[in-house]
């Protein structure tokens, strides 16, 4: 089940349990339709560091790697340190954090799942999640 945290004004996916940031890397750059050597590109790594990473050989890779990877792919730093098990659901909870999964991302998740990812189709679900998300912020002040 998807589950999100606010940060302030960005939100983040949490990645599952059983995930490793490799995995986890590996799934949002698959989910874009971009192969290794893209992202590698995008986050200005040597597409053999990323390799690494995503096969786990690099399990926890430096901050700046982590954070040019996660800009490159569009989401939150703080994804990659849960994925590879460095903080906690507990520790991200707070008042500057919100863990909730909203109605519409209930909805939405089988659908999602059925997708034949690609880099369109990511940028117009993501969109409408914001949507949603809006509509569910508005609904509950």
């Amino acid at each position: 089940m998807m589950t999100s945290v606010s940060i302030g004004n960005k939100l983040a996916t949490l990645p599952a349990m059983t995930d490793t940031l490799g995995s986890y890397v590996r799934s949002k750059r698959e989910a874009r339709g971009w192969t290794q050597r893209r992202l590698a590109m995008e986050a200005g790594l040597n597409p053999a560091h990323l390799s690494q990473i995503e096969s786990g050989k690099i399990a926890l890779p430096n901050p700046d790697m982590r954070r040019n990877i996660a800009r490159a792919l569009g989401i939150a730093h703080i994804e990659l340190l849960l994925a590879a098990g460095e903080i906690t659901i507990d520790e991200v909870d707070g008042d500057d954090a919100v863990i909730r999964q909203t109605e519409a991302e209930q909805r939405m998740l089988p659908l999602i799942r059925e997708i034949e990812w690609n880099q369109d189709r990511y940028d117009l679900v993501d969109g409408m999640l914001r949507l949603f998300r809006d509509a569910d912020r508005r609904k509950s002040q």
